[in-house]
């Protein structure tokens, strides 16, 4: 759980210094929700966070469905740069 929690830090004060937030996503009654929400001008994206052989459970499997049928961004991060290509897509 170290490796996930550290790539998070990280990647909130990535997108800190892109100008955005990196928020911690809770919502009640809804389990298998991304973990965060990233925000930048112009730009939003849901985040999973995952070591690098974590799998989506089920219900995250759904939530990604649910919201890439809304057309929005969601992502599942493993990598550091897998983070930084998000934010490179995000500031075009």
């Amino acid at each position: 759980m170290a490796y996930e929690a550290d790539l998070e830090k990280w990647c909130r004060e990535q997108a800190t210094k892109a100008g955005g937030y990196l928020l911690k996503w809770v919502s009640p009654g809804n389990k298998g929700v991304q973990d965060r929400i990233l925000l930048l001008p112009g730009y939003v994206a849901f985040i999973e966070f995952k070591n690098l052989k974590g799998e989506l459970s089920p219900l995250q499997n759904v939530w990604q469905e649910r919201v890439q049928r809304l057309r929005l961004n969601t992502f599942v991060v493993r990598t550091k740069h897998e983070f930084l290509e998000i934010l490179r897509n995000a500031t075009r």
